[in-house]
Formats: C-alpha cells, structure tokens, sequence
C-alpha cells in the first residue's frame, strides 16, 4: 500500500507539472475549430479523472478496499465515460501527435471497454486504482505534447519549405 501511495504521490506531482507546462502550449497547425475541440477533450478528460479520483478517495480514505473501484468502475457509466474520454485522447495521440508514441497508444487501445476496465479495477485496492488513473492523467499530458510539438515540426518544416 506504502507502494502505491508513494509512486501515486510521485505522478501527481510529476501531472502538476506537465499539465502546468502543456496548457500553456498552444495547438499549431491546425484549424481552430479543431484545436478548441482537442482543448476541450484534455480538459475535460483531466477534469473526470480528477472527479473519479476524488469519488474514489471519499468512498474509501484509507485505499485499501479491494471492491471500491470495480463498484464504481465496471459496468457502470463512470467507467464507461472514463474508457471514451481515453480512448478519444489516445486516438488524438495516434491521429495528430509525433511518430514516436503512436506504436504505444495503438497498443494501449488493444483492448475492448469491458476488458480494459476489469484489467485495470478490478480486485485492486483503491490506493492502486488512483494511481492508475494518475497514471492516465500523465499519459494526457504527454499526449497533448506530442500533439503540440508534432504541429510545431509541421509549422517548422512549411516554413522550410518555402524558403
């Protein structure tokens, strides 16, 4: 448990400066409309796990439950809210973001909604399971810096080009 709330500590504070870092970062290269609606998705995505976090931590202070997060998880609209917002982010990342994380989030969206969220609740102490989603918060942010560092290579190479 120690474990957990250590490594869990660790990327929250590692997410605190990521997403500090990467909401100043501006969607390049792309139309307006699109890069307001991907503002919108990383906020709101981050939003939501902060919301299911917090639900965690209030229905189970000390994190050592192991039904708290299938229960509010599996089978039930948070959960199937959570696996969409992520998986849209995670199609972000593959559609818009540098080659180098591609292979990794199209092998992140291997599995089907069902599978995916009893892999990662079910039977877990609650401790673990906010640390799994600290871990999908920092995945967010490193997504939304791929994307706005492949837009920048983009707007860089354009501009080469017509030199």
């Amino acid at each position: 448990m120690d474990n957990f709330k250590e490594a869990n500590e660790s990327l929250e504070r590692t997410n605190k400066t990521v997403d500090s870092f990467s909401r100043k970062m501006k969607f390049v290269g792309l139309e307006k409309v699109v890069a307001d609606s991907l503002e919108k998705l990383f906020n709101n995505a981050s939003s939501y796990i902060t919301h299911v976090k917090n639900e965690l931590d209030s229905t189970d202070s000390n994190g050592e439950n192991l039904d708290v997060a299938e229960d509010i998880l599996i089978k039930t609209q948070k959960g199937d809210s959570l696996f969409n917002y992520l998986q849209q982010v995670y199609d972000t990342g593959i559609e818009y973001g540098d080659s180098t994380s591609r292979q990794y989030l199209t092998d992140v969206r291997k599995y089907g909604k069902d599978k995916w969220l009893e892999r990662y609740f079910r039977k877990v102490p609650t401790i673990a399971a906010s640390t799994i989603l600290s871990k999908f918060q920092n995945d967010l942010g490193l997504i939304r810096i791929s994307v706005t560092s492949a837009g920048i290579a983009e707007l860089k190479n354009k501009i080469l080009q017509n030199r």
